[in-house]
Order: C-alpha cells, then sequence, then structure tokens
C-alpha cells in the first residue's frame, strides 16, 4: 500500500545497509517515467539548531512519496549509507552518526506497484555535514574550587559543538605528591548525545584511593565534580591526576597534591590545563 517511506523499527537491522548498492529482489528496475518521487527531509537531533547538520551528531533520515499512482510496499524499503556512517534504530526513523564533516550520499530502493505492474524504485539524496566546534571546557572559576574537599566544573556546548564520547581518565596516590608516571589510569567512557546508550541517565561515576569523580553529560552541557572521600577531620595526605581526552585531543587536565580534610584541604594545584 502507499505509505511513508520511513523503515519500520522491527525491520530496520534487515532493510538497513551500511553500504554497497540498494535494490529490491525480484522486480525489474522502474521505467524513471514510473518511479515514484519522494521528499526526503533531515533533522540535527542533538543541535537543535533548525536545518544545520553537524558532524558527531544524530541525525534523522526520513522520506515520503508524492502521491500519485504508483503502490509503494513499505516493507521493501531499503536505505544505504556509505562505510563508517552508524545507523541507530529509533521507532519507525533511522538515526544516523557521522563522524566526519562532508557530503553523505543516501541511497534508497523500494519495491512499488502500479497500472502496468510491480518494478523497483529508487532515489537518492546528499546530506552536507558542517564541522563540528572543537571541545572547550569552560574557565574554572575564579575562586580555588580545586582546593576544598568538593568541587564542581561546569561547560555550557555550544549547538554545533563534538559530541564524540568523552574518556575520562583518574589516578590517585595516599601520598602528599602526583601519582608516578608509570601508575596506570582508570577510565570510562560518557557519551553526550541521544543515540548514546545511556544519554541523559544521571551521573556516571569513578572511583579511585580517596577520590570520586562524577561526570553528568549531554549534549548540552558537561558537568564534572571532585568529592574527595577522607572520612576524617584530621587530615589526610592525596595526590591525584585527571584527564579528560576526546577523538584522542586531550581537552583538560588536573593535577593536585597536598593534605585533605573532611572541610578543608591544603592543596597545591600543579596543573589545570583547558
Amino acid at each position: 500500500m502507499l505509505g511513508r517511506l520511513i523503515v519500520p523499527g522491527s525491520l530496520l537491522t534487515a532493510l538497513v545497509a551500511m553500504s554497497g548498492p540498494a535494490g529490491a529482489q525480484g522486480d525489474v528496475t522502474c521505467d524513471p517515467t514510473r518511479n515514484a518521487t519522494v521528499t526526503w527531509d533531515s533533522i540535527d537531533l542533538d543541535a537543535k539548531s533548525g536545518s544545520t547538520l553537524y558532524a558527531t551528531h544524530t541525525l534523522q533520515v526520513t522520506m515520503e512519496p508524492t502521491p500519485g499512482d504508483a503502490v509503494v510496499d513499505d516493507t521493501t524499503v531499503k536505505l544505504s549509507f556509505p562505510p563508517g556512517v552508524k545507523v541507530f534504530q529509533s521507532g519507525e526513523r533511522v538515526n544516523i552518526v557521522s563522524d566526519s564533516p562532508g557530503p553523505i550520499p543516501v541511497t534508497a530502493s523500494w519495491s512499488q506497484d502500479d497500472l502496468n505492474g510491480t518494478c523497483t524504485g529508487g532515489a537518492s539524496t546528499t546530506l552536507q555535514l558542517q564541522p563540528a566546534t572543537p571541545l572547550k571546557l569552560a574557565k574554572r572559576p575564579k575562586r580555588r574550587v580545586f582546593g576544598g574537599p568538593e568541587w564542581e566544573w561546569l561547560t555550557v556546548i555550544p549547538p554545533g559543538g563534538d559530541l564524540r564520547p568523552l574518556e575520562v581518565r583518574a589516578r590517585s596516590v595516599k601520598k602528599a605528591r602526583l601519582p608516578r608516571g608509570s601508575q596506570p589510569f582508570r577510565t570510562m567512557s560518557v557519551g553526550m548525545r541521544v543515540s548514546e546508550p545511556r544519554f541523559d541517565q544521571g551521573e556516571r561515576r569513578l572511583r579511585v584511593p580517596r577520590l570520586l569523580v562524577g561526570v553528568d553529560a549531554s549534549n548540552e552541557r558537561i558537568r564534572i565534580r571532585g568529592d574527595l572521600r577522607i572520612g576524617s577531620v584530621r587530615e589526610k595526605p592525596i595526590g591525584y591526576e585527571l584527564q579528560f581526552v576526546q577523538g584522542g585531543r586531550q581537552v583538560a587536565q588536573i593535577r593536585l597534591a597536598g593534605r585533605c580534610g573532611v572541610f578543608d584541604c591544603k592543596l597545591r594545584t600543579l596543573k589545570v590545563q583547558r
């Protein structure tokens, strides 16, 4: 039956091809004069900035047939994307992510029926992705937030900001010095786009000796907090290092060492890079 040319969620795995030519099975190719006309639409679900599409963002792609004599079988619709484009199921929509800017060709095929019989129709379009703005954490507040037992660092992400996952690295020692260079980091990955499995599900936490690092991130902001787990009024020594990396590029680093209690700390800020 004639319907919207969108891929039903239950058929997405079978119908979306990551690469290669698209084509319905068992039909002859439609004569150009018989091919159903379709209208394409695309939305950047992360930027919320109108028609502009950004690399690293979740893009929703849909298309609809123009009313006419051709009857399109929705269950035969196939969409084809170039290698490297990630495809996600979202109900009856097709969501994609490409970390590279530039053109993305999209090809579709379907089986249609009209007065002259059944044939395979097809259409294509090209999405133009703009480069994402490199992530940069906000300036830390003028007060020495890193000198206390708890601190918070908030960054607002611009509409076209880079939304690749943020890798958090942490290491610490129970001494008033920085960890040795040979000491391994503990790591966690934090997603920031709507297509990420844990998007908008609250704070992710990473623990190392005497330190908890919490990161709550979305496509609009990143909130990073540190909580020194001393558990005693009596000051105890600690030294720690945090690194924040995106796409292989370090976007921030915190390095402190000294002594800390539950109410106050005497920490020396060796380096806060952003």
